[in-house]
């Protein structure tokens, strides 16, 4: 008996290993709901096949266990193909394509999105393939990008909103700790390997060497222009972000 319960288990385990976008349902894409009854009963409501409470721009369930708002950065040109249809990417796809910035956290439908923006990201090693390190520059985009987050006290059901409404924590100071948390991600990237963990050759290495001593001074730069903001008179954030910098070349520095 357990013999027959352990091979019925497994084979059970095979097939929802299957199911498309989650482990624990079988999802029906056409008509946007679940074909099997919500394992927990009637705690999100009385529908057992709805999905995600009717708000799938906002929210997801990849394991049909439970719903999800958007939480950690998302690449605009996911590396995995299937992630484009994750409704978060989509809207990073609307927010990158509203900005240059190489990242960008913004209200997209009633949630808070924050967004590596791929195709504003300029590629710094020819001959090198993207992949090899521009993920370990852009894992430090998105963490500075979701430190962004609760900028935004609330957001509009519907529609883009770019720039940040709750400018109680929108000052100097604020981006102060951003960007020293963005060096500390910046030197802990490591050259020496690509993005999966293999070595590369002395060449490319000193490539990853050179774009992180840039970034390097260019967060530098911004950490020294914030600290006078800052703390140049009570300490406190003296006036909302962004600045109105004196030059193109300030503005550059700053953001």
């Amino acid at each position: 008996m357990n013999v027959r319960l352990s091979i019925a288990g497994l084979v059970v385990a095979l097939m929802l290993a299957w199911v498309p976008s989650s482990f624990g349902r079988w999802f029906d894409a056409e008509r946007g709901q679940w074909l099997s009854r919500d394992q927990a009963g009637y705690v999100n409501g009385p529908n057992l096949y709805e999905y995600v409470g009717g708000q799938p721009i906002v929210m997801q369930d990849p394991t049909g266990l439970v719903a999800m708002a958007c939480s950690g950065a998302y690449h605009e040109d996911p590396p995995h193909k299937l992630q484009a249809f994750n409704p978060c990417v989509q809207c990073c796809k609307q927010i990158c394509a509203l900005t240059t910035d190489v990242g960008h956290t913004a209200c997209c439908d009633g949630a808070v999105v924050s967004c590596i923006c791929d195709h504003n990201i300029p590629s710094e090693f020819p001959g090198v393939p993207s992949s090899t390190f521009d993920s370990k520059f852009a894992n430090c985009i998105g963490a500075h990008e979701v430190q962004h987050q609760d900028q935004f006290s609330s957001c509009p059901a519907e529609g883009i909103l770019m720039e940040p409404n709750n400018l109680a924590i929108n000052g100097y100071c604020r981006h102060l700790d951003i960007y020293k948390s963005d060096l500390t991600c910046i030197n802990a990237i490591d050259c020496s390997t690509d993005s999966a963990g293999k070595p590369v050759s002395k060449a490319v290495q000193d490539a990853c060497e050179a774009r992180k001593l840039e970034q390097k001074r260019a967060t530098e730069r911004a950490i020294a222009t914030l600290e006078i903001k800052c703390h140049g008179g009570s300490g406190m954030d003296p006036a909302p972000w962004p600045p109105t910098p004196a030059s193109e070349s300030d503005r550059d520095k700053l953001h």
